[in-house]
């Protein structure tokens, strides 16, 4: 189990038009928050390991102040 507050690695899902199958993309994601609010960005990359490092690059970025949120989506 991952300790609270560090955000989460995941393969978002969506539903195909055509068949109406449950699809998840190839790609992995990752979830964190800043001051509260989520931010949810690609990885860009297949390989979990190195979105996890991207994760814990992210929130420790977040945890010393040093995040700039502007060029990122929130949801």
């Amino acid at each position: 189990m991952s300790q609270r507050g560090t955000g989460a690695v995941y393969h978002p899902t969506y539903k195909d038009k055509k068949t109406d199958e449950l699809k998840e993309v190839a790609g992995w994601w990752i979830r964190y928050f800043v001051r509260g609010k989520p931010h949810v960005e690609s990885a860009g990359t297949k390989d979990r390991g190195v979105a996890l490092r991207l994760l814990k690059r992210r929130v420790a970025e977040v945890q010393s102040g040093h995040f700039s949120a502007d060029c990122l989506q929130s949801t």
